[in-house]
């Protein structure tokens, strides 16, 4: 369990991955003060909070954030979209909307990572393309449709790489 109390010997960490629902809302409190931190994962933690995450909005240096089965929405993250470092979100676990594609396209998201969920809706697929900002998209089968996809590939910005890979079945 992460807690406020043992991280300190961490304060040069640059990349944490913390998987499972390991971390207290003090642990991310200490998280939030770790400056040096450039990734942070935060997988599988279906007990933090919108207001638990906005606590690591504050450091300017982070540059990924993978945020995965945790439930939470682009919309609640949007205090991520002001930091001007941040270069790559990872999120999974619903449907995405064109709020949440709205709020990607006010950040510095330079590339953006979607795995399973629900899948994405037709409003999002259309607010899409105003994602000029990025130059890498890559939605993991099977959260859109092949009709989905070929109206992606005709709408988007040429200077975007799509990658729509097939996730491999355990």
């Amino acid at each position: 369990e992460i807690t406020g109390e043992n991280l300190d010997m961490f304060a040069n960490l640059e990349e944490l991955y913390i998987t499972g629902p390991h971390i207290t809302a003090s642990g991310l409190d200490k998280i939030s003060k770790l400056k040096n931190i450039k990734v942070i994962s935060l997988s599988g933690n279906r007990n933090i909070s919108t207001r638990d995450i906005e606590k690591l909005a504050g450091n300017l240096k982070l540059k990924e954030l993978l945020i995965k089965d945790n439930g939470l929405s682009a919309q609640e993250l949007a205090p991520f979209a002001s930091i001007p470092s941040l270069e790559k979100l990872s999120f999974n676990d619903r449907k995405i909307s064109a709020a949440d594609i709205r709020v990607i396209r006010d950040s510095h998201i330079k590339e953006m990572e979607i795995w399973r969920g629900s899948g994405v809706s037709q409003k999002a697929l259309e607010t899409m393309p105003t994602l000029t900002g990025l130059k890498s998209l890559t939605i993991f089968q099977p959260v859109i449709d092949k009709n989905q996809i070929k109206q992606l590939k005709g709408a988007m910005p040429a200077k975007i790489k799509l990658e729509f890979p097939e996730r491999k079945k355990r």
